[in-house]
């Protein structure tokens, strides 16, 4: 059996990026290959339309892993992540 993300599930052997955000429309959806992070997929099964970012952006976004960083570094730094300014970010 594979693992279930919300109603969307997948193969036992695939690998879902920490960043994934099950859509509506991605429910009951199944996923047979691994999906890359920031990877927009669609269809049953699911397959990669297009990159959400270049990926110049992606290393970056990765190598930041922002989303492991204490609430209290998050919330401190809330502007510069709403904005999207990695200039920023790689310096905090």
């Amino acid at each position: 059996m594979g693992t279930t993300y919300g109603s969307a599930m997948t193969q036992r052997s695939c690998r879902v990026c920490k960043s994934v955000r099950a859509r509506s429309w991605l429910l009951r959806r199944s996923l047979l290959r691994n999906v890359p992070p920031y990877a927009v997929v669609g269809g049953n099964p699911a397959t990669v339309i297009r990159m959400r970012y270049p990926t110049e952006i992606i290393s970056e976004l990765l190598d930041l892993a922002w989303w492991d960083w204490p609430v209290e570094k998050i919330e401190a730094n809330l502007a510069f992540l709403e904005n999207a300014d990695l200039a920023a970010l790689k310096m905090v």
